[in-house]
């Protein structure tokens, strides 16, 4: 008599669906590979294309580097000291100039009541901006007008009269005429 004994287990689920699941996850993982990979390369090329594009940068950096230096050079030449001067002097007047005179002259004409009239505006650059103004104006009256908005306005301080005189030609024989001088402080230009 013959006995045959199964000594194996029976095989869990696991291990029976192993085989069935094996086959898809290998496909997922090639297809995961694959996109991998791809995303690598496209990464690649774009790291040589920027280290490309940075050594073409240096290249010019360098060239210009280069070019400075020989008219650095050039500029030093005694031919080319005159206009080195003369380029140096007109940097320091762009340099000098806080004030724009545009912006002075429509703050004044703001502040300048109907019956005066400015005669004659000029600007000095000792402690600022230093105007001197002479105005006309019909009486004393419209004159203090102006000088009282003058004093009032946030963009002029230090304001004094230096003259006052009266008129009695032309137009108007009452006119009356100051000069005057304030510290222009309002809208300097960087």
């Amino acid at each position: 008599m013959k006995v045959t004994l199964n000594l194996a287990s029976l095989p869990s689920r696991r291990e029976r669906y192993a085989l069935s699941w094996a086959i898809p996850l290998a496909i997922l993982g090639a297809v995961a590979l694959g996109f991998i990979i791809r995303f690598g390369i496209g990464d690649i090329r774009e790291y040589r294309r920027i280290q490309k594009d940075i050594a073409q940068l240096q290249e010019q950096n360098q060239k210009l580097a280069l070019q400075e230096a020989d008219l650095r050079r050039n500029a030093e030449l005694p031919e080319y000291q005159a206009v080195v001067g003369e380029a140096q002097y007109v940097n320091s007047l762009i340099e000098d100039k806080k004030t724009s005179v545009a912006d002075l002259v429509t703050k004044i004409g703001k502040l300048i009541p109907e019956d005066v009239r400015l005669s004659n505006m000029s600007m000095k650059n000792a402690k600022g901006a230093q105007v001197s103004f002479s105005v006309t104006g019909k009486d004393e009256e419209a004159l203090e007008k102006f000088l009282t908005a003058l004093e009032d306005s946030p963009d002029f301080q230090d304001v004094s009269v230096s003259n006052e005189g009266f008129q009695g030609q032309g137009e108007s024989e009452n006119a009356v005429s100051i000069s005057c001088t304030a510290r222009y402080v309002g809208s300097l230009v960087p």
